[in-house]
């Protein structure tokens, strides 16, 4: 990450072609923009969403770790894998009929 809070605007995409780790003390917040990675790796911390963006795992190979996901997830495939590992991964807008697609 490039700082302790990273924003992404709209049109603005930060694309890592292997594994891309949000560290404790680092929020990774779509605001418009979007993340596209073979992995994204937390390991205790956040990453947020205005409204209108969702964290689209079709361009996102398996989202694992510990931390909050505080916005809704898009999938399109099968083959994408969500996995909590080292402690609890909290997807916050699960109860929201528009939390996962």
């Amino acid at each position: 990450m490039f700082s302790a809070i990273t924003t992404l605007t709209t049109r603005r995409t930060l694309e890592v072609s292997h594994t891309l780790t949000v560290k404790a003390g680092n929020f990774l917040i779509l605001n418009g923009g979007q993340v596209k990675a073979g992995a994204l790796d937390l390991t205790g911390d956040n990453i947020a969403a205005d409204p209108t963006t969702r964290l689209d795992m079709r361009v996102i190979g398996s989202l694992l770790g510990r931390g909050t996901v505080s916005a809704s997830v898009c999938s399109g495939n099968t083959s994408m894998t969500i996995q909590a590992s080292g402690g609890n991964l909290i997807l916050s807008k699960g109860k929201s009929l528009a939390g996962f697609n």
